[in-house]
């Protein structure tokens, strides 16, 4: 599979779970100093950090455990981790800027009305290239939730593919005015698809006194 076409099936996999949700807060994000060691991105002045992906990473992997079924390869996993959460902080960010609040209430509903979170925890943690960590549905709902008023304030009344392309467009220049840099462990960010892309500096083996970048089930 050619870079493009996975870039592709990562960016529809996330796609497709919030179409499901009628369409991720920031996961693992904590104000910092950006060159502090341990992260696995750092969007503006906010970084992921390896532990939360990390452990996001541990729980998927479980949850493949206990379904029996075969996990995805834990370099993939972890980056598809690491996107979402690059895509969360430039949500939660947007969402700050353009004075969008979602309310707890809502995202209940949101959740009930698509099969409550028992039932999407089992299958997002497991549903290919979007491997959502257990106990993160809320962060799903509220991003997706943000993401869908946002549209409407960018393309009122637009079509849901000109809605799509103005939240697009809407993070990629955030992106670019916050910064984005990805740890080399991981690939690299690319701007103009908002994915991490890329060759990999060696994903098995941490610099001495970071934690390990390959998740366990436990």
């Amino acid at each position: 599979m050619t870079a493009t076409r996975t870039a592709r099936s990562r960016r529809a996999a996330r796609l497709s779970a919030a179409v499901a949700l009628l369409a991720a807060a920031v996961v693992g994000l904590s104000a910092c100093d950006p060159h502090q060691a341990g992260s696995a991105a750092v969007v503006g002045n906010y970084r992921v950090t390896e532990t939360s992906i990390n452990g996001g990473a541990a729980a998927v992997l479980k949850a493949f455990q206990q379904q029996g079924t075969t996990a995805p390869a834990g370099n993939i996993l972890l980056r598809t981790l690491v996107d979402r959460a690059v895509d969360d902080a430039l949500v939660a960010v947007a969402a700050q800027r353009e004075h969008i609040v979602v309310t707890q209430g809502q995202i209940d509903n949101l959740i009930d009305i698509n099969g409550g979170r028992t039932q999407l925890t089992s299958d997002f943690a497991t549903r290919d290239q979007l491997w959502l960590p257990p106990g993160q549905i809320d962060d799903l709902a509220r991003a997706s939730l943000i993401q869908i008023a946002l549209g409407n304030k960018l393309a009122p009344g637009g079509t849901a593919t000109a809605v799509e392309a103005a939240v697009t467009g809407y993070k990629a220049k955030l992106a670019k005015e916050l910064g984005v840099s990805i740890s080399p462990r991981y690939g690299s960010w690319d701007p103009k698809t908002l994915l991490i892309t890329g060759t990999v500096d060696d994903l098995s083996v941490p610099a001495a006194g970071e934690p390990s970048p390959t998740p366990s089930a436990g």
